[in-house]
C-alpha cells in the first residue's frame, strides 16, 4: 500500500502501476503488485539472480 501512496502522490504516469490505480479499486492495485513482486522474487530466488 505504501507503493501504491508514493506513486498517487508523485505524477501520473502511463506505467503499470499508474494504469492499474486508475482503473481498479485500490485494494485489488495492491493484491495485483504483490503478487508480481512475489513472482518476480520467486523468480530470482529460482534462478540465483541478485
Amino acid at each position: 500500500m505504501g507503493v501504491i501512496s508514493a506513486h498517487r502522490l508523485s505524477e501520473p504516469g502511463t506505467d503499470w502501476l499508474g494504469r492499474l490505480v486508475a482503473t481498479k479499486p485500490l485494494k485489488v492495485a495492491a493484491i495485483a503488485l504483490a503478487n508480481r513482486m512475489a513472482r518476480a522474487i520467486w523468480a530470482m530466488l529460482k534462478t540465483g539472480e541478485a
